[in-house]
């Protein structure tokens, strides 16, 4: 069972599969955070982070050396909780104003643990994907 085992922070994943890599060739990988409660052990969010794709050499060049091309950049655990004060240094260089002045226009608030933020999923698994890759992501 994946149920009722959740710290203040989520730890990062790197996937295994050798084809899974960024635009630099280092693992892709993501953020898992186990259900809260019984009855939401079997409910998930799969949360993709947008991106944009480069569509230059110039442009994908430039990512390279940034979370957006590169997993190297990325925290070794994150605290999704709507309290961002707690945040690590650097965490998504480039994202820092949208995740932490509109959360919820992104979606980020799905992935908050806090009753007050997220009512109806706080207590749910929760999976956040980092896009690294530099393709499209469309859905």
């Amino acid at each position: 069972l994946f149920c009722l085992s959740r710290g203040s922070n989520t730890p990062l994943t790197k996937l295994k599969d050798p084809l899974a890599r960024c635009l630099d060739g280092s693992q892709a990988g993501y953020y898992f955070q186990k259900a809260t409660s019984k009855e939401h052990c079997d409910s998930w969010v799969i949360h993709f982070m947008g991106g944009g794709e480069c569509a230059s050499k110039d442009e994908c060049d430039a990512r390279l050396e940034q979370n957006l091309g590169s997993s190297r950049y990325w925290p070794d655990s994150v605290n999704f909780t709507a309290a961002h004060d707690d945040k690590p240094d650097g965490w998504w260089d480039g994202y820092e104003q949208s995740i932490t002045q509109d959360w919820g226009l992104y979606g980020w608030w799905l992935l908050d643990d806090s009753n007050k933020t997220n009512p109806d999923m706080h207590g749910w698994n929760h999976v956040f994907m980092p896009y690294c890759s530099q393709d499209l992501w469309s859905g």
